[in-house]
C-alpha cells in the first residue's frame, strides 16, 4: 500500500498539483483501498481549519438519500467519478 501511496503523490508531484517547499502542509491525507491492486487518495482540509478560510464553488454532489425518492422501477443510475477534480483548486503559497 505504501507504494501505491507513493505512486499517487508523485504522480500530482509531477503535474504541478504540489510542489516542494518550506511550508507544513495544510491538507492531510490517506489511502483507500480500491479493489485489489489500487488505493484512492483521500485529501482532508478539515483538520487544519483551511476550509473555513477559503471560498469554496459550488459542487453539487447529492447525498444518496436525496435520490432514493426520485427512484422508479425503470431509473437509470450513472456514476461520475470526480478523479483528480478538486486538485485543480490551487492554494496560494503566501498562506
Amino acid at each position: 500500500m505504501r507504494g501505491k501511496i507513493k505512486e499517487k503523490l508523485e504522480a500530482i508531484y509531477c503535474k504541478g498539483y504540489i510542489e516542494h517547499c518550506s511550508k507544513q502542509s495544510l491538507t492531510s491525507y490517506f489511502a483507500v483501498p480500491k479493489g485489489e491492486s489500487d488505493v484512492c487518495m483521500v485529501y482532508d482540509a478539515t483538520c487544519s481549519g483551511l476550509n473555513e478560510s477559503i471560498w469554496v464553488p459550488s459542487s453539487s454532489l447529492p447525498q444518496a438519500e436525496a435520490l432514493t425518492d426520485l427512484l422508479e422501477p425503470t431509473s437509470w443510475m450513472g456514476d461520475i467519478d470526480m478523479g483528480e477534480h478538486f486538485l485543480n483548486f490551487p492554494l496560494d503559497m503566501a498562506v
